[in-house]
């Protein structure tokens, strides 16, 4: 492994974010959080272990200006060194190429950064640079309040030991994804990691949780491995082998699908996604999925284990094409088409609509943060949360796992 910067990402741009890893909103299922697209750029100091990094983000926002202001007022640092201190600070992309970096007049207190689009507050430290028109802002923080929005971001309201389950699943991701980051650009997977909020999801409770469960990350085998995570689980819960075509020896999971109950009751039962319908009209297909010709039909290929392997859209003339089940949703998620929450589903047709019904959001592997959620409330602790869905790991101190 080499030093330097590592990166990670999540979507936080204008659109709703895709829930494939992680993914309960804040108070409990509301449309929050998910609306600026962010890098995540691990800066490693050691060789050794992830003690002490610092957490870049790097928002690309696509805006045409920036504002950054403070209650106790911003220290602004120029490319030269030098500063002075301002109530706010604004920037736009038809600024000088010059790049700024701005304090907090209060570490406790964090900034306001305001888009035309967005508004938000962070911890830390923000930068501000233009380059051929186009704003570059990043929020630099430490590791641990990192961390702690995350899980206020990712795991929402939810009790104690279902927040340190989730605070070890990320810190493992996070380890994960700096170990592995030298082998491809991680930019690929964009929407595949873990929700940043800002500073109004780092709550106390997660807070908590991420100092009561410091330094402790999970090893399969010896090795780091992806933490698989989902919101809301269809009734089972699938190996990645099954769900996502991985090898089967690099992840801890069980065999074969296993239901996701206890003594009958779904876990995941109280989410808002456990059970949906989408309607999709026909009209939206044909741009969707680049059809020669205007949808009328669509069917598809259900697994013996109850999730949709391909979907097939007919199109005016009888022409069938062949869309993966995984590669359908996602393409009408990106062309802000959701509701679609997972391929655990089926569909019916009417004239104008393909009628989509279905249990579960995200790609049902690993855990689903709806059913740890429920756990934590019936009594487990988060080890027995993590030994559920991830069977074969081992929790352990992140020093020297490298």
């Amino acid at each position: 492994m080499k030093n330097g910067m590592r990166k990670l990402s999540c979507l936080m741009d204008g659109s709703n974010c895709c829930r494939d890893v992680g993914g309960i909103d804040f108070a409990a299922g509301s449309e929050y959080v998910h609306r600026m697209r962010v890098t995540v750029v691990i800066a490693a100091l050691t060789a050794i272990c992830c003690y002490g990094i610092d957490v870049q983000l790097k928002l690309v926002s696509r805006c045409s200006y920036v504002e950054i202001s403070h209650p106790r007022g911003i220290t602004v640092q120029d490319a030269s060194g030098n500063s002075n201190k301002k109530e706010k600070i604004r920037c736009s992309r038809t600024d000088s190429s010059a790049a700024v970096m701005m304090f907090p007049g209060d570490e406790a207190v964090p900034m306001t950064v305001r888009t035309e689009r967005s508004c938000r507050t962070y911890f830390g430290s923000i930068s501000v640079a233009v380059s051929n028109r186009t704003l570059y802002v990043n929020n630099k923080i430490s590791e641990e309040r990192y961390l702690s929005s995350v899980v206020g971001s990712e795991m929402g309201h939810a009790s104690r030991e279902a927040l340190r389950a989730q605070a070890i699943a990320s810190r493992t991701l996070i380890a994960y994804i700096e170990q592995h980051s030298d082998e491809r650009s991680l930019g690929e997977l964009d929407g595949e990691h873990q929700v940043y909020g800002g500073a109004i999801t780092d709550t106390p409770a997660s807070r908590s949780a991420v100092a009561d469960t410091a330094g402790m990350i999970m090893t399969y085998n010896g090795r780091l491995f992806y933490p698989f995570m989902h919101s809301t689980s269809c009734g089972v819960v699938f190996p990645p082998s099954t769900a996502l075509g991985l090898s089967g020896d690099d992840y801890p999971a069980h065999i074969n699908p296993f239901p996701d109950d206890v003594h009958g009751e779904p876990l995941s039962g109280r989410s808002p996604y456990f059970a949906w319908t989408r309607q999709v009209p026909y009209a939206s297909l044909k741009s969707v999925f680049n059809l020669p010709a205007d949808a009328v039909a669509v069917t598809s290929a259900v697994h013996r284990f109850g999730y949709v392997t391909d979907f097939f859209i007919i199109d005016r003339t009888g022409a069938q094409h062949t869309v993966p089940g995984y590669r359908f949703r996602s393409l009408l998620e990106r062309s802000g088409i959701e509701g679609v929450r997972s391929v655990f589903c089926s569909v019916s047709n009417t004239r104008a609509v393909v009628v989509i019904s279905g249990r579960g959001f995200g790609h049902l592997a690993g855990m689903p943060q709806w059913s740890a959620k429920r756990l934590a409330e019936m009594g487990f602790s988060y080890r027995e949360i993590l030994e559920r869905y991830y069977p074969g790991a081992v929790i352990t101190a992140q020093r020297g796992i490298r």
